[in-house]
């Protein structure tokens, strides 16, 4: 079963109005600001597609 994409794949819960939200700009998928902070702190791949993420 496929999650919705109105859910960060990240922390698996939905995003809400007003959150703030980032987008990868290599594939376009988006999660929770925080979310991917946290991640690129430690890898620096997309956690869905793997796609790099290259990082100034």
């Amino acid at each position: 079963m496929q999650k919705s994409c109105s859910d960060c794949a990240i922390c698996m819960e939905s995003f809400q109005d007003g959150q703030s939200c980032q987008v990868f700009p290599e594939c376009k998928h988006m999660f929770h600001s925080d979310c991917m902070d946290r991640w690129l702190q430690k890898k620096s791949t997309c956690p869905i597609c793997r796609s790099c993420i290259l990082l100034d």
